[in-house]
């Protein structure tokens, strides 16, 4: 008797690849699709905009600590000036509450 070969690596990924995203398809596309399709969408757009929100953040305070210190402000007391805003705004937003 004899047995068949082990299929190969490639081949065994790609079979469970096409496994799990089919899975995947048919949970969204059954009872949930209608309710997570929405959720999913809105949170990858949510996600996103945060991405881009943390990057510009994160560009505007590089661009401010370098114009104080190009003003001749000193690099650490530049680095905490731009710190203590960035901690005081996000405290203010964290706290904020609309009406």
């Amino acid at each position: 008797m004899t047995t068949a070969p082990p299929p190969s690596r490639p081949d065994l990924l790609d079979r469970t690849r096409e496994f799990l995203s089919g899975a995947w398809r048919g949970f969204l596309a059954g009872a949930a699709g209608g309710f997570l399709r929405p959720l999913l969408k809105s949170l990858t757009r949510w996600l996103v905009a945060s991405a881009l929100l943390c990057c510009s953040a994160v560009f505007l305070l590089i661009g401010l600590v370098q114009l104080l210190e190009k003003e001749g402000v000193a690099g650490h007391l530049a680095y905490l000036l731009i710190g203590f805003l960035a901690l005081l705004v996000g405290t203010i937003l964290c706290l904020w509450k609309p009406k």
